[in-house]
């Protein structure tokens, strides 16, 4: 058995051991699985398309962050059994871009006139809300592969 293997069998165990663990305690105490959304916590009261996403990707942002920790995401993208993985992690990388984008909505309040104001935020408002169902869409197709 070379390194790799024992690392792989070392890191498969210990992932049964903490989903065997997490399962046996949520199930005992009858804890129930939360998804904390840090993203919109700051708002008022935010609509439900936006909750929607939020979630969505928090979950994502969970998977990426806490299920998989310290995965060679990039290794990934040729391997034809681990393609969605790494299509999710796209999805991830484009959703921590995502207050960058926002940012630079409103940065385009700043121009000078109305019309200028009106016309390039409500096109760039446009592009991100098709670039955000084009995320969702997309995660929605590889989420049967998504499993810890």
């Amino acid at each position: 058995m070379d390194t790799f293997q024992i690392c792989y069998q070392i890191s498969k165990c210990w992932t049964d051991l903490k989903y065997f663990v997490r399962s046996v305690f949520y199930s005992t105490f009858k804890i129930k699985y939360f998804v904390t959304v840090p993203t919109i916590q700051g708002h008022t009261y935010p609509d439900v398309d936006e909750k929607l996403l939020h979630t969505v990707m928090q979950i994502l942002c969970d998977y990426i962050e806490k299920e998989h920790e310290g995965n060679d995401w990039e290794k990934l993208e040729n391997n034809e059994e681990t393609k969605d993985n790494f299509k999710a992690y796209q999805i991830y990388k484009w959703w921590k871009n995502y207050p960058q984008e926002l940012a630079k909505i409103n940065k385009l309040y700043e121009l000078p006139t109305y019309k200028e104001i009106f016309e390039k935020v409500q096109k760039a408002e446009e592009e991100l809300r098709n670039k955000e169902d084009e995320m969702l869409i997309e995660l929605i197709k590889i989420r049967g592969s998504l499993w810890s």
